[in-house]
């Protein structure tokens, strides 16, 4: 059984002897005719019709084909047809000149039944899968757009929710907070060794969610793009130097030496101060929590960024002498939410939400961070930032 072919072809030939042949040949393969005479005529069609494909006849009275290809190519609404010439012509120059005008093909004469089907079949085949292609994409694209505009709204809804919880969440906190400091003061009586050491776990604790609702914050506003950065010329050495003060007396109650190594005269950085301090006494912290005896070090020199080969940056690395972190587990650590056991299986204390806001607030400035560790060896988190941290 033959299966019959679909589409409608717009033959465009002056000679009937012609007309006829591909008409017949075209027909008994199952495909829908039109036919125009001219070039004029064939324009005229094409205002009221939309065919799959159009043969064209090259030499034709009035307009020949060529300038008929160059109009139907310019207009919107028939540019996307394909158009394969018929001709006797068949020196190169007029075929670069088809070709040119927007052709996709030449069929030559005289006919041959099989190359008329062969290329006609092509041509119409891909202009189907092509206009096929188009519509999915374009609905792709609109239900991407309603997706998007979804998340956008939830976004929006997510940032209220969060701004309005905070705010309910925190007013009660401070009061706690408020309360307990008085309390600590003893300022209604003599407190038993007991009663202090209860009010300093609700002190920690209430300190602990305000900690907790601020980054949850912070990082719902970064996630939507709505946490900008400040952006000022800063002088490295000071801020560091600034950061290890901050943590010295959580290093000194643990006995952990601070060891600081920056590599003399380099230039200013382009960095919003604020928050890249919170980054790096965030990392140090870190590292005193996980360790015990030893040292923790951060180290500033100047290098390339990594996989670039043109972009300079300031690299610090703060590396410790603790626990280290199982290779199965460094993966997990830039997660939200994530809080990493130690090699004993104790939990330590945290929201889980540091490393992300951290791994989140260096690439607002295109630089990097990553972590190298050793099981009871230690740990080494480097950031990298550009120097001109924006273009």
């Amino acid at each position: 059984m033959i299966t019959k072919l679909t589409g409608l072809i717009l033959i465009v030939d002056d000679t009937p002897a012609n007309l006829d042949t591909l008409s017949r040949v075209l027909s008994d393969a199952g495909y829908e005719i039109a036919i125009a005479t001219s070039g004029e005529k064939a324009l005229q069609l094409l205002q009221r019709q939309s065919p799959d494909l159009i043969l064209l006849d090259v030499r034709m009275p009035g307009i020949d084909g060529f300038e008929t290809c160059q109009r139907i190519k310019s207009s919107p609404k028939t540019c996307d047809i394909p158009i394969v010439f018929m001709t006797s012509l068949i020196d190169i120059n007029n075929k670069i000149k088809g070709f040119s005008c927007g052709a996709v093909d030449y069929i030559s004469k005289p006919f041959q039944e099989q190359e008329i089907l062969a290329r006609v079949r092509t041509h119409i085949e891909l202009h189907l899968l092509t206009q096929n292609l188009e519509q999915q994409v374009a609905q792709q694209t609109a239900s991407l757009r309603i997706a998007n505009e979804a998340l956008e709204k939830a976004n929006i809804s997510k940032r209220s929710f969060l701004s309005t919880m905070s705010a309910e969440i925190r007013t009660p906190i401070d009061v706690i907070l408020r309360l307990t400091e008085r309390l600590q003061e003893q300022t209604y009586g003599t407190l038993n060794p007991q009663q202090v050491e209860d009010l300093e776990k609700i002190e920690h604790n209430g300190n602990h969610l305000i900690a907790l609702i601020s980054n949850t914050l912070k990082l719902a506003n970064i996630e939507s793009g709505q946490l900008k950065l400040d952006l000022d010329e800063i002088e490295i050495e000071d801020l560091c130097k600034s950061c290890l003060v901050a943590i010295r007396s959580q290093a000194t109650k643990k006995n952990i030496k601070l060891i600081f190594n920056i590599e003399p005269n380099l230039p200013t950085i382009s960095i919003d101060e604020r928050h890249i301090r919170q980054v790096i006494i965030n990392l140090l912290n870190n590292a005193i929590k996980f360790t015990s005896i030893g040292s923790v070090t951060l180290s500033v020199t100047k290098g390339m960024l990594t996989d670039s080969e043109n972009i300079s940056c300031i690299r610090m690395a703060i590396a410790d002498t603790g626990i280290g972190i199982a290779p199965a587990n460094i993966k997990q650590l830039f997660q939200p939410f994530v809080q990493i056991t130690s090699l004993a299986g104790d939990r330590h204390e945290g929201n889980g939400l540091g490393l992300i806001l951290a791994k989140q607030i260096v690439e607002l400035h295109h630089g990097r961070i990553s972590v190298s560790s050793t099981e009871n060896v230690g740990s080494c988190f480097t950031i990298e930032l550009p120097f001109s941290s924006i273009g």
